[in-house]
């Protein structure tokens, strides 16, 4: 699961910056934009809600420290389940770099026509 977590969070990272280095056509922002948004569960870190911790618990860096979510108990409740945090990230994160891949084609693709 931690080779798995890591692959996942690497093609999604790297479809995100394909995704905004299509969309801007610049370099320097589609390498900023991934590096805020593994960043960024440090300044949501400084809220101490429990729904602050939720959504730290759902973001990107998790998947590459992905043996900590397996040894952390984090549960959330989708259509009335239970679901564990490492099997929410794995599933979420791969339907979103599927999703971003056709994306990124596209605005390519639309790129070159004009």
């Amino acid at each position: 699961m931690i080779a798995a977590g890591g692959y996942i969070g690497c093609l999604f990272i790297d479809s995100l910056a394909m995704l905004v280095s299509a969309k801007t056509k610049s370099t320097v922002v589609s390498v900023i934009v991934p590096f805020a948004v593994i960043f960024a569960p440090s300044v949501i870190g400084v809220i101490n809600t429990p729904l602050a911790e939720k959504i730290n618990g759902l973001m990107p860096y998790q998947l590459i420290q992905m043996n900590s979510v397996i040894s952390e108990f984090y549960l959330y409740k989708i259509m009335g389940r239970f679901i564990k945090g490492a099997g929410i990230l794995l599933i979420l994160y791969m339907i979103l770099f599927i999703v971003l891949q056709p994306v990124t084609y596209l605005i390519f693709k639309r790129g070159k026509i004009q």
